[in-house]
């Protein structure tokens, strides 16, 4: 055999293995497309793994793109046709977790900040306590100028700590729920009455925010059950795992976290979407969801005729995680038909494990 065709056989192997792997890769990622569409309408009360394919979103989108890129670079027309339908399927979820949309300046515009401040742990430099990371965040709110602040994870044990930060950050007003560790200030008067008669379990509170010259609105501040998957079980996610651990064990361990976290969280919404406020009132729904846009979560809160503030006048991914899962969006404002935005900024602030999401508004009246 010449050298030639000795070159000619191992091009043709190449091309064969390299053709394998597409078709492998291209039929996973279809598979995923069509799961990623189906689970966001399936009830994760009910069926809590279902929920897994909302975090795969981003990677099976890029993975698709890749596909694509690939076969057309090597003139597979035919099998670009296929993989052109996988990404139709995710076209729908394309829309729920990126913004077209442009952001203009309002001045005159109400703004409301909500941020988990993780109890005021320092998650950036771990290196300081929560005095000084509780200034941090007085200094990042009068950068906003925020006229509502909600917090999430507050860590704030009474009224007089609350209190405290309260005058921390310029704000009149506060309301502290203590068995959800969630928290709002306020420049405006807030109804305790009206509170105390609305908390959401241990999920978080209804309240009545009254503005004068702009009018009232509710307010609804959540944070919904956490993973509490530790770093540890993050380093093992991403392959980084010690001969110690028994992988068994610890593989357990995360889809028993997960599993009970997707299925919490879906009987917290079951309570949620029960007491949500009436349409006939200004409403704005705020805070840590720990669910992405592929979600059975956030198809209720659109079934429940609320509008996501980030697709609606935001920018580009808004990523809101800042753990080590990349591109989560999992925190939101969320809005009724009495509430108009004209912007929404997700802002880069590192020292807790998400980021804080402002959006400017006008009530109608």
């Amino acid at each position: 055999m010449s050298m030639a065709e000795k070159n000619k056989k191992r091009k043709g192997c190449f091309y064969t293995l390299k053709t394998f792997l597409l078709v492998c890769l291209g039929i996973i990622v279809t598979i995923g497309a069509v799961c990623c569409a189906i689970c966001p309408h399936v009830p994760t009360a009910d069926f809590p793994y279902a929920a897994l394919f909302g975090l795969a979103f981003w990677p099976l989108f890029f993975a698709d793109m890749f596909v694509i890129a690939v076969l057309l670079i090597s003139r597979s027309y035919r099998a670009v046709i296929f993989m052109l339908l996988s990404a139709a399927v995710l076209v729908p979820g394309l829309l729920r977790s990126y913004s077209f949309s442009s952001r203009a300046r309002d001045d005159d515009a109400l703004k409301i900040l909500s941020y988990n401040v993780a109890n005021f742990r320092d998650l950036d430099k771990k290196t300081r306590d929560r005095e000084i990371v509780k200034e941090e965040l007085c200094e990042m709110v009068s950068v906003e100028k925020p006229d509502i602040v909600c917090i999430q994870e507050a860590g704030l044990r009474n009224n007089a700590s609350a209190r405290s930060l309260a005058e921390k950050i310029g704000m009149r007003y506060y309301y502290l729920d203590v068995s959800s560790s969630n928290a709002v200030f306020s420049k405006y008067e807030i109804d305790i009455a009206a509170t105390n008669n609305t908390r959401l379990n241990n999920s978080g509170f209804t309240t009545i925010i009254d503005t004068k010259h702009n009018g009232r609105f509710a307010l609804v501040v959540l944070h919904l059950t956490s993973f509490n998957i530790t770093s540890q079980e993050i380093d093992y996610i991403n392959g980084d795992r010690q001969d110690t651990i028994d992988d068994k064990s610890v593989a357990k361990g995360i889809l028993k976290k997960l599993y009970d976290g997707f299925r919490k969280r879906g009987e917290e919404m079951n309570h949620v979407v029960k007491n949500l406020p009436k349409d006939d009132i200004p409403c704005i729904v705020c805070g840590d969801f720990n669910e992405t846009p592929l979600s059975n979560t956030y198809t209720r809160m659109r079934n429940a005729g609320f509008k996501d503030s980030f697709i609606e006048v935001g920018k580009g991914l808004g990523v809101t995680y800042r753990g080590r899962i990349p591109l989560l969006r999992i925190d939101y404002i969320w809005h009724n038909d009495l509430i108009v935005p004209s912007r929404f900024d997700v802002v880069k602030y590192k020292n807790s494990d998400h980021n804080p999401v402002v959006m400017s508004f006008h009530i109608v009246r």
